[in-house]
């Protein structure tokens, strides 16, 4: 379905920041990328991604269409990984509630559309969390209800954010 979805124009204007972002890195690196004249306010990571994607464009031209759904393509897979991992974490549940809730995850309207259809990367950051489930010294805090972590939210190196603290509680 995601793939599928993938297909749609998507949020035309990030994704067209994201292709130029991703052109950009293929032609100068990321070396200075913070430091132009742009916008750029997203994490290196999802930068690192964009910038691969730079290289292989100076290698193959892609169409617009082709550009958009590779840019989609992380968020795809998040999704799936998630799914995987919610099915993982719940390993103590029958397997019937272990199948229902990564169903529930792949199913989810807001992640089909946030990601696959938006194009947006939020995706990446719920499994971020989602895999924080599976570190021990959570393990504790995780039984009793609930834990809060804190992720540092970091729009751009030089420019630390405070850490913003969230609360996810335990299927």
């Amino acid at each position: 379905m995601r793939l599928l979805l993938a297909r749609a124009p998507g949020y035309e204007s990030d994704l067209l920041t994201f292709e130029q972002w991703s052109l950009d890195l293929g032609q100068h690196g990321p070396l200075h990328f913070y430091e132009g004249p742009g916008f750029a306010d997203y994490l290196p990571g999802y930068l690192y991604f964009l910038w691969g994607a730079g290289l292989a464009a100076r290698w193959i031209h892609f169409g617009h269409d082709t550009y958009v759904w590779i840019l989609k393509s992380p968020s795809i897979i998040a999704d799936l990984a998630s799914c995987y991992l919610l099915y993982f974490i719940l390993e103590e549940k029958p397997k019937r509630v272990r199948l229902l809730a990564a169903l529930t995850y792949a199913l989810l309207p807001t992640a089909l559309f946030i990601g696959a259809l938006w194009g947006q990367v939020d995706s990446l950051l719920s499994l971020g969390d989602t895999r924080l489930h599976l570190l021990p010294e959570q393990a504790t805090a995780r039984r009793g209800g609930g834990y809060v972590h804190c992720r540092l939210h970091d729009q751009a190196p030089g420019d630390r954010g405070a850490a913003v603290p969230r609360v996810l509680g335990h299927a």
